[in-house]
């Protein structure tokens, strides 16, 4: 998703872009602690994501997303944000759940960034590039490309064959879509 830099900036519609940060898990794999809420240089796991996204300038609505057990930490954690206009909200049984109820806080937008609120290293570029893409395409999605050697096993487990890297790449978030897309997506699985 390279863009020049003229590109990128013509993106200023601030109005018609929403954020939605999904961290409504159980946090299973870590004991019931909420990971979102751990620190990580000082500063809890999701202060990260939303730093950058609120600060970017370039989301009119930002939600997040949260697990029922962690809205009142949260109200104690993000009261910042919270007074800068962050919407919190509880998720659902399944992600796709909680990204619906997401999307079903976005009162005016065209366009909405999904991000995994447990991955802090976001930048205002890969934010930029994907709301110039979105606008474009109707969907985006930043990727990285495949380093390590990918091997295709057969119903037994054997190695059948080794995969071309230059064919494949690990796809991130957040996810961009053009929000009547996704909003209809959501509702009909």
């Amino acid at each position: 998703m390279n863009h020049s830099t003229t590109e990128i900036s013509s993106y200023s519609n601030r109005a018609s872009a929403a954020a939605v940060l999904v961290a409504a898990g159980s946090s299973s794999r870590m004991n019931g602690d909420d990971k979102i809420f751990l620190d990580l240089c000082s500063r809890p796991i999701i202060e990260h994501s939303l730093s950058v996204f609120m600060n970017s300038g370039l989301f009119e609505t930002t939600i997040l997303v949260l697990s029922k057990n962690s809205i009142n930490l949260a109200h104690d954690k993000l009261s910042d944000y919270l007074a800068e206009g962050l919407i919190l909200t509880t998720g659902g049984a399944r992600r796709q759940d909680s990204v619906l109820r997401g999307l079903e806080k976005i009162q005016k937008a065209s366009v909405v960034a999904i991000h995994d609120g447990a991955r802090p290293c976001i930048t205002q570029s890969i934010l930029e590039q994907g709301l110039q893409k979105v606008g474009k395409t109707g969907a985006a999605i930043p990727v990285i490309p495949v380093t390590d050697t990918v091997k295709r096993l057969n119903d037994i487990g054997r190695v059948e064959t080794t995969l071309p890297r230059k064919n494949y790449k690990f796809s991130q978030t957040p996810q961009f879509f053009g929000l009547d897309l996704i909003r209809k997506a959501h509702r009909e699985i």
